[in-house]
């Protein structure tokens, strides 16, 4: 399952809406070389064969170094097969030979960098995603909740608190899976889900006590449906 945009095809396809038709794209490149073994790279693509498609890429850009539509391409392949570091690489060569050719690439820049924990490389393509003027309302609102978000985590690395998680004991910490817990507001009940055998979601709680942890029982209805 494709989980990148395709950009350079999106690209294409979006110019030959307006009328455009595909002969009269012009590449970023002069070399016929590079551009025969870009389309097949395109075709081995749209036919599911992403390493084929990657190797015409690497190919292509061995005949020329600027070839932008080449490495946003690659980008999408190694995003897909999630090679992100080599992705983030593929992008990055992109912007930097032309940033303004496909702007978009800077946000998935930003998202590459953002999971690889790059958050200064993060902030600086999301920054400037949003010099682009054109940018919908809601994309550009969007990015700037990001960033407000990668300045968080920056500081909460940069300012690490103690945190030293203590094991409930057998009677919560079961071989099913437990989670969304919660306190009851006087802090006399523990509110939590499991996942049991038969694939049912039901509520449970149990008593605090000061050192240990009677076994949860299961909620009434209507908060817990067999």
């Amino acid at each position: 399952m494709k989980t990148a945009i395709c950009s350079v095809i999106i690209l294409l396809v979006l110019l030959m809406a307006m009328g455009l038709r595909a002969q009269e794209y012009q590449f970023s490149t002069e070399s016929k070389k590079a551009h025969k073994l870009y389309k097949k790279a395109e075709e081995a693509y749209l036919a599911g064969e992403a390493d084929q498609s990657r190797e015409y890429l690497l190919k292509s850009i061995r005949e020329d170094t600027t070839f932008t539509e080449a490495y946003l391409l690659l980008g999408d392949i190694y995003l897909d097969i999630d090679q992100q570091v080599k992705a983030e690489e593929a992008y990055r060569q992109a912007v930097d030979i032309d940033p303004d050719f496909f702007p978009h690439a800077y946000y998935l820049l930003g998202n590459i960098q953002l999971a690889l924990k790059k958050y200064p490389e993060a902030e600086e393509s999301f920054k400037a995603y949003l010099e682009f003027p054109d940018l919908k309302t809601v994309t550009r609102r969007k990015v700037q909740q990001i960033l407000q978000n990668i300045r968080f985590r920056a500081e909460a690395y940069r300012n690490p608190v103690p945190f030293e998680p203590v094991r409930l004991g057998d009677s919560i910490n079961t071989a099913g899976d437990e989670y969304i817990n919660a306190l009851s507001t006087d802090e006399a009940f523990l509110f939590f889900t499991r996942r049991i055998k038969i694939a049912e979601n039901r509520g449970r709680r149990s008593t605090v006590k000061r050192s240990c942890m009677p076994v949860g029982w299961t909620l009434p209805g209507p908060m817990c449906m067999n």
